[in-house]
């Protein structure tokens, strides 16, 4: 599955700039494994507005119906700031769930960050 999309981002704070971004996203699944990176480019959309090269990719495996676990890595190229660490997901008809934490590889990046993601198919 390959795609790729195109988000506008507005901050409540309205003296905050327009940003706008897009991402194209690759995965291959082969057997139970799903192989995914992202490309993402995020723009300020004012005239002199920055422009942020990141990255997330991953790795997982199906060990049981609903059931994955994995690896992920995000970074962003500008700041060189670099993340690894394991994921769990979870899914049956209704709804699913994903849970993941990433260690900083150097002194740029967070120590530990945390992200979890429900969704609903519909």
């Amino acid at each position: 599955m390959d795609t790729s999309n195109f988000e506008y981002k507005r901050d409540d704070d309205l003296s905050k700039p327009h940003v706008g971004e897009a991402k194209l996203l690759l995965g291959k699944d082969i057997d139970n494994w799903n192989i995914s990176y992202n490309q993402i480019i995020e723009r300020n959309l004012e005239r002199t507005g920055k422009t942020e090269y990141e990255y997330a990719a991953g790795i997982n495996y199906g060990f049981l119906p609903g059931l994955r676990l994995g690896a992920e890595s995000k970074g962003n190229f500008n700041d060189s700031e670099y993340a690894i660490g394991p994921t769990i997901a979870w899914s049956n008809k209704i709804f699913w769930v994903s849970f993941g934490a990433v260690f900083g590889l150097n002194k740029k990046t967070d120590d530990i960050q945390t992200r979890m993601i429900v969704g609903a198919p519909f």
